[in-house]
């Protein structure tokens, strides 16, 4: 460029040089041959926070003798007299900033160093920018990994319900850390499937998961599953000896299924094991360490065992860390049909059956009250793929107690009768009932008797004779 060549007037050019120099995203500086500032663009000013007028007459290698700097591009410029690179840290009045400065020698006619041209770009909120991608991909990938291994196991529990929605919901969130859960429920509710999800939504799904019934084990076998056995601790033990499901768990879970069956003096010992992470096998002196993650469960309320004396108080306080309650499937009518249609794919396949439930069938099944719970739906279900004629399973497919429940019934309400009752009796009470019914749900008499089938002046009637024998009502006309 001919207005930037030497023969141009000395101002002009000192202009257009401020004027490139400031024109500049990037912060620039000019040293001279000793590593003095001559000329700062406003851009260094905004990159430091540091004002020109306190830089020009300086010297940039005392930058890192005032703090200012980590390392000096231009020192190294000035010992190496070729063009330099680096990344340095500065530490200035805008915080510290990681900034990349290219430093170039500009030498005269005897090869000395005239002049050091500098760059310096900030790359703070580029390698932010760049910390905040990875930390975003990170998210990114965990979350695809719980996403991934909650389907996968989806597959343990149905729930459609907003009582076991709610269980679900609460199991995975403590899956998240390494506390003992407690889990209590009546026999058959899946309390080992809600185990067996929590274990497999925690850290520890790859390791092992491992269950023992404490109330299936003789007790004089239970401490010898549980702590292992040293060889010739008692006879018919192995020769050399076992690990216990303490060590044989480490890494993983460890199930104690109706926890309230273990004997009183194995509940010490596994309270101490609880404590201590160590557990001294039968026959043995020197206590093993484990690494396992306990969840407990029980079909009897473990707080009143320990008011009984049954269970210890202390090893409740010990498991009672988090406590999911497992609703019965009387109280989560919502989850039969899904788990019927479920048992139902699963049984289907395994008998290489295309069966399907009637709507009558399905019916009889949401009516009844299963207190086997999910345990007896599940054989009902196979039962009736087992022994039904057709593909079509009907309600006489179904187990004889189950239709016998649903005998009972007729169109929305039930009536259960224990014993023969005096027929003017059953009928005054069920006109009782329909009444109370109708009035808490429509309040007047006048969508009272359209509900009822009756007219206005018989609900009326009827309404005062049940308020005049003590029954508490609000009525509008």
């Amino acid at each position: 460029m001919d207005e930037l060549s030497p023969n141009c007037r000395d101002c002009d050019y000192r202009a257009q040089l401020d004027a490139i120099m400031e024109s500049s995203f990037d912060g620039m500086y000019i040293c001279d041959g000793q590593g003095k500032f001559i000329k700062v663009n406003q851009s260094f000013e905004r990159v430091t926070g540091i004002p020109r007028e306190n830089l020009l007459g300086t010297y940039a290698p005392d930058m890192v003798k005032n703090g200012i700097l980590d390392k000096s591009v231009t020192a190294l410029v000035l010992k190496t007299r070729k063009r330099t690179t680096i990344t340095q840290h500065l530490f200035g009045p805008n915080g510290v900033r990681e900034c990349m400065v290219t430093s170039t020698p500009a030498l005269d006619a005897d090869g000395n160093i005239k002049y050091i041209v500098a760059n310096i770009r900030d790359m703070t909120e580029l390698i932010k920018l760049r910390d905040d991608y990875a930390r975003s991909q990170e998210v990114v990938q965990r979350y695809s990994r719980e996403i991934s291994r909650l389907r996968e196991s989806s597959g343990y529990i149905v729930a459609k319900s907003p009582q076991m929605e709610r269980v679900v919901s609460e199991a995975a969130q403590v899956a998240a850390s390494s506390a003992t859960v407690l889990l209590e429920g009546e026999s058959g509710t899946g309390k080992e499937l809600v185990a067996r999800f929590i274990h497999s939504m925690s850290d520890r799904c790859n390791g092992p998961f491992l269950a023992i019934n404490c109330g299936a084990i003789p007790e004089t076998l239970v401490e010898a599953e549980l702590f292992g056995y040293e060889k010739g601790a008692f006879t018919g033990a192995r020769a050399d000896g076992k690990i216990g499901l303490f060590q044989a768990a480490s890494g993983g879970t460890l199930y104690l299924d109706e926890i309230g069956c273990l004997p009183i003096h194995l509940q010490s010992k596994l309270l101490r094991a609880l404590e201590s992470a160590e557990a001294i096998p039968v026959g043995g002196t020197k206590p093993k360490s484990f690494n396992c993650r306990f969840i407990a469960a029980s079909n009897e309320d473990l707080s009143a065992l320990c008011r009984s004396g049954k269970f210890r108080m202390d090893l409740y306080y010990r498991l009672n860390v988090v406590k999911l309650k497992i609703p019965p499937l009387r109280e989560r009518k919502g989850d039969i049909e899904p788990l019927c249609v479920h048992f139902l794919k699963e049984f289907n396949q395994k008998y290489s059956t295309n069966k399907r439930f009637s709507p009558e069938a399905i019916k009889t099944l949401t009516t009844y009250s299963w207190p086997g719970n999910v345990r007896e739906l599940r054989n009902a279900v196979e039962r009736a793929v087992i022994t039904s004629q057709g593909d079509l399973i009907l309600p006489a497919d179904l187990p004889a107690e189950i239709v016998a429940a649903d005998s009972r019934c007729d169109g929305n309400y039930r009536i259960v009768l224990d014993q023969v009752p005096k027929l003017k009796e059953l009928l005054k009470a069920a006109e009782e009932a329909a009444l109370l019914k109708a009035l808490a749900e429509h309040r007047s008499t006048r969508a009272i008797a359209k509900a009822l089938g009756i007219s206005q002046a018989s609900v009326v009637r009827k309404l005062k004779a049940l308020r005049d024998s003590g029954t508490n009502m609000a009525i509008r006309e």
